[in-house]
């Protein structure tokens, strides 16, 4: 994150595309507009703050207490978690997983591969 690709542009995309998805299903409007900043499902929202305090069985798998922080929202406006929570989830994560990278990014690595350098990478992700 933010080495080679934008962190914040690919999160604001995942949580836009969350949203408008979100926002097909019934009741699915005002998750979304309660909603509405792109940190509501990171380690940057209050939710998240809360989520390890009260669950710390959840330990620090970002992949739980993201998931618990949308069922949190789900019942906070009477919404069944079950409908909105796995799909949600898998929105998001799917546009998560296709970053936006830099400007430069895909030529520099294009360069480095033509002389010959061979680049690994190392994450503590989930990300292909």
């Amino acid at each position: 994150d933010d080495t080679l690709w934008d962190l914040v542009r690919t999160m604001q995309r995942a949580h836009q595309e969350w949203a408008a998805d979100v926002r097909e299903v019934p009741g699915g409007e005002k998750l979304a507009e309660a909603n509405p900043d792109w940190r509501s499902w990171t380690d940057a929202s209050k939710v998240f703050a809360e989520i390890k305090r009260d669950r710390p069985d959840l330990g620090k798998d970002l992949t739980l207490i993201r998931r618990e922080a949308m069922r949190l929202a789900c019942v906070s406006h009477a919404l069944d978690p079950e409908v909105f929570v796995e799909r949600g989830y898998q929105v998001w994560t799917a546009a998560r997983n296709r970053p936006i990278f830099f400007d430069s990014t895909l030529e520099l690595l294009t360069n480095l591969k033509k002389k010959g350098v061979v680049v690994g990478v190392i994450s503590d992700g989930f990300a292909e």
